[in-house]
């Protein structure tokens, strides 16, 4: 046998030991990456629901929303003024993110909170999930955004789903508010929507940004509910689970959270944010079952059924756009 023939058995044999043993890299995509980061502040903002509620049982709902957004704004200001290519304040449209503050921080987690504190963690997170049809409704009525027959479907489905989990019971002795509570869920979905058609307006402004001095703006905004809402006898209980909680909803929630979102929308197509939004409300729903320990009744499965229709039609539509 000749030197050629040598050769070729032995490359038709396989791989050389040392290409055999060579590293193989096993690192997500940059794409892979951003969804999965996506994914964990999706999954992150839904806990919020169980960790709130939980709360609520030592902090008065807008004395919580306000230490929240006090304290998380100081983390994120202090970020935001350290990054090199953060626009001056001067630079930037106060009045527009005073709007964010307003219906995205101040008027959602004062209607939230105060409706959590009286209804359950499980139809607040359903109800919630009714955010991105009421937000294309939001964007139809005020930015003329078209709205065709799969929206008006999607619409009308997570409207009925809602109306469902929201009468799900009728008042009862543990929750003798429990309609009121669901009623001011329900509007702060609505509040969220004309947020997002104020921050669909806001385009020159980056998104950590946005969300730095909207959620300081909507602190100061809370600042004079809270004071009345202390003055006025409610009282807050230091407890381990609580100061455990709060650390979750700042740290976690309003910080970590932001960043995630934001470092993975840079990079998937609207279609796909759309769809890990859907992530909300699943964890909202086992969270209140995990840690609150609720059970979850026949119509509100239905309700939530409804929505989530509802949420993958708006996700289909956009990617049909």
């Amino acid at each position: 046998m000749d030197d050629a023939t040598s050769r070729r058995q032995a490359s038709s044999a396989g791989p050389s030991p040392a290409r055999a043993g060579a590293p193989v890299d096993v690192r997500p995509s940059p794409h892979a990456a951003a969804v999965a980061s996506m994914a964990a502040a999706a999954i992150v903002w839904g806990g919020a629901v169980g960790i709130t509620k939980l709360a609520l049982t030592d902090v008065p709902p807008l004395t919580l929303a306000f230490l929240r957004f006090a304290a998380a704004s100081l983390l994120l200001v202090a970020f935001e003024r350290r990054r090199s290519d953060a626009p001056s304040l001067r630079s930037l449209p106060w009045r527009q993110l005073a709007v964010l503050g307003l219906t995205g921080v101040a008027l959602f987690f004062a209607l939230i909170n105060s409706g959590l504190a009286l209804t359950t963690a499980s139809d607040t997170a359903l109800i919630s999930g009714a955010m991105p049809a009421a937000a294309a409704a939001a964007g139809w009525l005020f930015l003329r955004q078209r709205l065709d027959a799969i929206g008006l479907l999607a619409l009308a489905l997570s409207v009925a789903g809602a109306a469902i989990v929201a009468t799900a019971q009728a008042p009862g002795p543990e929750l003798p508010g429990r309609l009121v509570g669901n009623l001011l869920v329900a509007g702060s979905v609505a509040s969220w929507a004309l947020y997002t058609v104020a921050g669909g307006r806001l385009q020159s402004v980056p998104p950590l940004t946005a969300v730095t001095w909207s959620g300081a703006l909507g602190a100061l905004f809370l600042a004079p509910v809270a004071a009345l809402e202390l003055f006025g006898g409610a009282r807050i209980t230091l407890t381990v689970p609580a100061l455990l909680a709060f650390v979750y909803l700042t740290l976690g929630a309003s910080c970590v959270a932001y960043l995630l979102w934001n470092r993975g929308v840079r990079v998937v197509s609207a279609f796909e944010s759309g769809v890990v939004v859907n992530l909300i409300p699943v964890a909202g729903v086992a969270a209140a079952v995990l840690l609150v320990g609720e059970r979850l009744e026949p119509r509100q499965l239905v309700g939530g059924a409804l929505i989530l229709a509802g949420v993958l039609l708006v996700a289909a539509r956009r990617r049909a756009g």
